[in-house]
């Protein structure tokens, strides 16, 4: 009798060990089929959401697109914003869709400081993590200027 109760908790306690140690890989994502919409959704989003707007103007921004998936929600990405100041940061966004709209619920991204590393390997899986560190964030400048071609140059 009193092996029951302890075989019961060694399988629930095995059950919790796998599921916290099992995390999202390349292989496991079902991607969003990412629109040219759903693109204008994502900038609108970091546009509004991210920073405040100035008052004497407004937030404009380019954003490179690593991984995304449905399962999770999550969409993570690279940004660069402009307004107010300069934001260049890795994103997570966690959306989901709704009648083949995308919907963006909120974002993450790592504090700056000690807290970087942290809260970068929470936030993004390893393969992520890895795309970020090899990520050459003068491409997105190069980009940023093109978009924005009447803009002060950036650092």
């Amino acid at each position: 009798m009193r092996k029951f109760p302890l075989l019961l908790l060694l399988s629930l306690l095995m059950v919790g060990l796998y599921g916290c140690s099992t995390t999202s890989t390349a292989e496991s994502r079902v991607p969003f089929d990412l629109t040219e919409d759903d693109a204008k959704t994502i900038q609108t989003y970091l546009n509004e959401e991210v920073e405040p707007i100035p008052e004497d103007g407004e937030l404009i921004s380019v954003f490179n697109v690593f991984e995304s998936d449905k399962n999770s929600g999550k969409i993570y990405l690279y940004a660069h914003i402009s307004g107010g100041g300069e934001l260049g940061a890795p994103f997570v966004l966690y959306a989901k869709e709704k009648n083949g709209q995308l919907i963006i619920t909120k974002h993450k991204t790592p504090r700056e400081g000690i807290y970087w590393g942290k809260d970068s390997g929470k936030l993004f899986p390893d393969d992520i993590r890895d795309k970020l560190s090899n990520y050459d964030t003068q491409k997105i400048n190069e980009d940023f200027k093109e978009t924005y071609p009447n803009l002060q140059s950036l650092n």
